[in-house]
């Protein structure tokens, strides 16, 4: 189903889609390899050829069987809609088609009926690789190049909605590529004019090699000696393009994180994001002479102390170059927020409060913590971040003294907040 959303059509009988690592359960878009055929299928599994051509029944025959094999099968080759009614007219009282007696003229492939289209996916946590699924036509969205639900807090894929009624992101299930050619055309703009460093804001740009692997090879044929920094997915990371990455200049990837809690992260996520030991992820950034910066949330809806905690555990143990650590917000825009206004929680008065560093910052309330409690353990968990005697040794090791320094001084700048006031 993943193929066919690719290539925007069914698949017919004929076509087949490999699978890269060999996973069949790993539909991830760049790991599927689109096949015109068996045969062009066979080419990615030469051990079934191997084995084909050692078990071959066929290796034994006579002369004169297959002489008799081939006379057997002349003149009743068909086509694929003639088989289909071969078929199911031998279906008899078991063809849907069979009415009074008989059974309805058959002019199309079934292939042509076929109509499935999963636009939800959400994991059931109490049991592994289990999917339940939501088959209506909307309200979907592309991550880790699996069409999937768009997670509650995001509103990124607003900007791609086709309607002024779409309600939130989740209902704007387009999404929009530039090419290749006009992207490096603004590079080499940016280039002209002396531009080094350079965001790539795009929140899922390491998601699918087909639009990122080019991008990457203009630059590296460019060699403009660019900084570049761009984002993705601890499940989305895939090592052998980490190289590739850091040739074009790539000195930093700000990793989706969230939070360390395997439950609360896949409950907000719904299920399309992938178990990896993300310190293994981090080690594998770092080895190829890559920046990490660690993206965090606390105060998710089903939240507690202990699972906020975990979080900063998990973000003092990876000790990455920097972090963000965010409060928890329903933003105007997002799935969370549609789900705020309908069950009437306490949203910020105004705009200022959907701020994450404003005096009238608001995040929501978990179902055991308030909002207050919230904002208070963000802020705190900030502070023991920056003020890390192993953190602090990390950026005087590797950005020198003055970024040392620059990090002891932005530590003793204490947020004001209005919701802590009291």
């Amino acid at each position: 189903m993943v193929m066919e959303y690719k290539l925007k059509r069914k698949l017919y009988r004929k076509e087949q889609v490999h699978h890269d690592n060999h996973n069949k359960l790993d539909d991830r878009l760049d790991n599927l390899i689109y096949c015109n055929s068996v045969k062009e299928h066979f080419k990615y599994h030469p051990e079934i050829a191997i084995r084909m051509r050692e078990k071959n029944p066929t290796l034994n025959m006579t002369t004169e069987w297959r002489n008799n094999i081939s006379k057997a099968g002349k003149g009743k080759k068909r086509t694929l809609v003639q088989r289909m009614k071969y078929r199911i007219s031998k279906l008899g009282i078991k063809n849907p088609n069979y009415k009074d007696g008989h059974t309805s003229k058959v002019t199309k492939s079934r292939i042509a009926e076929v109509n499935h289209k999963v636009v939800k996916v959400y994991e059931l946590l109490e049991t592994e690789d289990v999917y339940c699924m939501e088959v209506p036509g909307y309200n979907w969205f592309f991550a880790n190049d699996v069409l999937v639900h768009n997670c509650n807090f995001c509103l990124i894929n607003i900007v791609n909605r086709t309607s002024t009624n779409d309600v939130s992101s989740s209902d704007s299930n387009g999404m929009r590529f530039w090419s290749t050619n006009l992207i490096l055309n603004e590079f080499d703009k940016l280039a002209k004019l002396g531009v080094q460093t350079i965001r790539i804001s795009d929140e899922m740009f390491y998601l699918n090699k087909k639009y990122y692997e080019p991008l990457l090879k203009g630059l590296v044929e460019r060699n403009y000696d660019l900084k570049l920094w761009s984002y993705a997915r601890v499940d989305s990371v895939n090592e052998k393009y980490l190289e590739l990455f850091n040739k074009a200049g790539m000195k930093w990837l700000a990793l989706g994180i969230e939070s360390a809690n395997r439950k609360i992260r896949k409950e907000v996520i719904k299920g399309n994001y992938q178990d990896v030991d993300i310190s293994d992820v981090v080690k594998e950034i770092r080895n190829h002479d890559i920046n990490v910066i660690a993206n965090y949330i606390v105060g998710l809806p089903e939240e507690d102390e202990k699972t906020m905690q975990e979080t900063l555990d998990l973000a003092l143990q990876l000790n990455t170059e920097t972090i963000n650590i965010y409060p928890c917000m329903a933003l105007p825009g997002s799935p969370l927020y549609s789900q705020a206004i309908k069950e009437s929680w306490e949203l910020p008065k105004n705009y200022e409060g959907y701020s994450f560093l404003s005096y009238d910052t608001y995040p929501l309330r978990t179902k055991y913590l308030t909002a207050a409690e919230v904002l208070q353990f963000r802020d705190s968990a900030w502070q023991k971040y920056f003020t890390n005697p192993n953190y602090l040794n990390l950026v005087k090791t590797k950005f020198g003294e003055q970024a040392y320094n620059n990090v002891v001084e932005m530590s003793k700048i204490k947020l004001k907040r209005k919701l802590l006031e009291n």
